[in-house]
């Protein structure tokens, strides 16, 4: 797992320092509203912990991996793992992370998200890839990885 980490963060720093030209015929600022609104979804349904506002922004199609690797591959197994979730969590203590985001646009309807956030004192790592359907930004990938303390 942590070879799959790091590797995973590398291919992410990687990406983010290609630099890649903005694709031509492209609204960034649109899409990048689009994609930041999909990013407030995910961390509101969190706090509220509701699965499907979470979910709601993911294709039906998806590759999900949890930072301790668990898989998942289906928009509907993955609404059902996060109430799962959130019902075994301490629903008075809701986690308020505070992320952060950089998208890279590979071509018009390809953009890499690298998020960092801090829950807790602890940072994780998103990896999502967000594909462009009609005029909607939907989640195909989501990789999670987290920072281990130094021992």
């Amino acid at each position: 797992m942590k070879k799959q980490s790091i590797l995973i963060l590398l291919i992410s720093i990687f990406i983010i320092q290609v630099n890649c030209a903005q694709p031509q015929n492209q609204d960034v600022e649109k899409d990048s509203k689009m994609i930041f609104d999909a990013l407030d979804r995910y961390v509101q349904g969190w706090v509220s912990r509701d699965a499907s506002l979470v979910a709601q922004d993911y294709s039906y199609n998806i590759h999900w991996v949890d930072e301790f690797g668990k898989v998942i591959y289906i928009q509907k197994s993955l609404i059902e793992y996060l109430d799962k979730t959130f019902s075994l969590e301490d629903n008075d203590n809701p986690p308020y992370p505070s992320m952060s985001h950089q998208i890279t646009y590979l071509d018009p309807k390809i953009g890499v998200v690298h998020s960092m956030q801090t829950e807790k004192e602890q940072k994780k790592f998103h990896l999502r890839v967000f594909y462009k359907e009609g005029d909607s930004w939907k989640i195909t990938n989501h990789i999670v990885s987290r920072e281990h303390p130094k021992k």
